[in-house]
């Protein structure tokens, strides 16, 4: 709620300076670039303010985004053009201008879509989960790229907490995992389970099934690679939960390099 009127003052005032800025011939493209920023800040800003949240606290992000704030008001009052003066608009002629129909389906269709975003983003658990058949340990997939036809390339920035661990699975045409963060683990039916370091790689061959979590102690994150397959056919075929006993198999936590080469499952530095 405090945040609502900040958000709606953002917004009115940004496409207030873009389109007068811009002039009538190019208001339309600067209102699309201002979107895109936006959205670009969503996607890059968004992990990056939780990456620096994880090492500073919540008000690192917040103190980073005022500074870049004030370096924002700095460019904007040295580069946006200054126009002539509008002579003042009254508080009751605004509220005069709700009287039009048009207006309020412009603010019902904006209603509608962004009330649908939120919505996804609340209850983006229950739907995968409970319609969508996904393990509740894989719920913190982040897609970070989904290569578009004739590319195949599915990428996906995975966060776990400590010691969660998703089912066992396959993928049809293999996966490659390489861990950001923390340390992974990452079993295979035999009963061996190899950990994986920042900067290491781990690659799992087609129809092999296989496990990978976090350790105990600490949070990880892996970049999931994969291909998408070229019919019906699922990219991933999820089983039965990992157990307490197959995830305290002897080999788990082991700092053992020489374990990750058994079976197929190899890594790479």
């Amino acid at each position: 709620m405090a945040t609502a009127p900040a958000t709606g003052a953002f917004w009115a005032v940004g496409f207030a300076i873009v389109t007068a800025a811009a002039g009538p011939a190019r208001s339309t493209r600067a209102v699309g670039v201002m979107m895109g920023g936006l959205t670009l800040a969503n996607v890059v800003g968004v992990p990056i303010g939780s990456f620096v949240g994880r090492y500073t606290g919540w008000r690192g992000p917040f103190w980073a985004l005022a500074a870049l704030a004030g370096l924002a008001a700095v460019f904007v009052r040295r580069f946006i053009p200054r126009t002539e003066r509008r002579a003042g608009i009254s508080v009751r002629a605004e509220v005069r201008a709700l009287r039009q129909g048009r207006l309020w389906l412009v603010l019902a269709a904006a209603v509608l879509v962004m009330g649908g975003v939120l919505a996804t983003y609340t209850y983006l658990t229950p739907l995968l989960t409970d319609r969508a058949g996904v393990p509740a340990g894989a719920v913190p997939l982040v897609l970070i790229a989904s290569g578009q036809a004739p590319s195949r390339l599915r990428a996906n920035l995975v966060r776990f907490a400590p010691g969660a661990r998703i089912h066992w699975h396959t993928h049809t045409v293999g996966q490659t995992l390489h861990v950001v963060s923390g340390v992974a683990s990452i079993g295979t039916r035999d009963g061996t389970v190899l950990e994986a370091h920042p900067g290491e790689t781990v690659s799992c061959p087609p129809g092999e099934e296989h496990w990978h979590g976090a350790a105990r102690d600490r949070v990880m994150e892996h970049i999931a690679i994969r291909e998408a397959t070229t019919d019906d056919t699922p990219e991933t075929t999820w089983a039965d939960p990992v157990t307490d006993t197959q995830c305290n198999s002897p080999a788990y936590a082991t700092t053992e390099r020489s374990r990750a080469r058994k079976g197929n499952t190899t890594w790479t530095e």
